[in-house]
């Protein structure tokens, strides 16, 4: 059968738990003072509010309008598919002290507005997080996913944001997630590593900016570097940029830069010290110094390339090369040569 709640529930005075067990339901604003057990599948059209208890939903929860789950700190368990209504149109914002739970995924056979987590509690996902937002005339807009609690997930978990809305990440596990997809704003504002050397964030298009607010650690991979890089002191990066092993290690600047630019700007320099290199046969202490230094005085502070031991520098546009040779510096060996001559 089916249980449809036609107006609030404890909006007067608040119930001290509800238990609610149908194959379909559909509910309005509802508070208690206790736990909210729904079990079945359950269109929300409000506001869910349990002052410290427990809100669980055993079956798919579908938002019937934009949806906000208070639970202070309690525990919020969605153990189906979370679906909006009408595709890109619903929103779904839990605040909990305690653990979120989705044990399926978010937005998948509709995408949702947006989803927004509270900076308590943790949250944890079992499957993907699609966003694709549609504003009252019908027309795509952009939207937001937005975590600001100690989130983790599943294996080759997936956020989309499907109209390159922003993506923020607050306080991720290493690993969470695995995938991003938009070609917005990705915002991360924890304070651990994300993505690592050989489990790296993989972004499958490049973002239009990637901004660290929090001096983390970041290993990604893109098909190209952000237009725009913001990273706060003591932030870094590693790129594994077109799929390729080559990388880039991006140095931490308070300020925003353009990452192509100062790429660029850095092979050139390498090309000109590297001319300039064979035609006096390495036997400078300028260029000793600046082979060595990886060419901090030409990059600035903005980029500093560090290749793989034993490896040449390779970058977009240049030619992999070993850029240092077997008795490159040796100036005991110069001044010999010099006297043999």
């Amino acid at each position: 059968g089916a249980v449809v709640f036609g107006g609030n529930i404890g909006s007067a005075t608040p119930l001290t738990g509800l238990f609610v067990h149908s194959r379909t339901i559909s509910a309005h604003d509802t508070t208690t003072f206790g736990n909210q057990l729904w079990d079945g599948n359950v269109t929300f059209n409000s506001t869910e509010t349990t002052n410290g208890g427990s809100f669980t939903v055993t079956g798919t929860t579908t938002l019937g309008s934009s949806t906000i789950v208070s639970t202070g700190t309690g525990n919020a368990t969605f153990m189906g598919n979370v679906d909006s209504g009408a595709a890109g149109a619903q929103s779904l914002v839990v605040n909990s002290a305690g653990a979120t739970t989705f044990g399926g995924a978010v937005g998948g056979s509709a995408p949702l507005f947006s989803l927004t987590t509270d900076a308590s509690g943790t949250s944890s996902f079992g499957g993907n997080v699609t966003i694709g937002g549609v504003a009252a005339n019908g027309s795509p807009t952009t939207s937001t996913i937005s975590l600001n609690d100690l989130a983790s997930g599943s294996a080759n978990l997936t956020l989309t944001s499907l109209n390159g809305g922003l993506i923020s990440i607050n306080n991720a596990t290493a690993t969470f997630p695995q995938t991003i997809n938009t070609a917005g704003s990705v915002v991360i504002t924890g304070n651990s590593a994300l993505g690592l050397p050989f489990a790296p964030l993989v972004f499958t298009v490049t973002p239009g900016s990637l901004q660290l607010t929090q001096p983390i650690t970041l290993t990604f991979s893109s098909p190209s570097t952000p237009a725009i890089l913001v990273f706060n002191a003591g932030a870094s990066a590693r790129g594994f940029l077109g799929g390729s092993a080559s990388s880039v290690i991006l140095q931490p600047t308070s300020r925003d830069f353009s990452a192509p630019q100062s790429i660029s700007n850095v092979q050139s320099s390498i090309s000109t010290i590297t001319e300039q290199s064979l035609k006096i046969g390495y036997d400078t202490d300028s260029v000793a110094r600046q082979m060595n230094y990886g060419f901090a005085g030409d990059a600035g502070q903005f980029v500093n390339l560090l290749p793989p031991t034993g490896a040449g520098i390779s970058l977009p546009g240049l030619e992999s090369a070993t850029m240092i040779p077997e008795d490159f510096g040796d100036e005991d060996d110069d001044d010999s040569l010099k006297k043999r001559k």
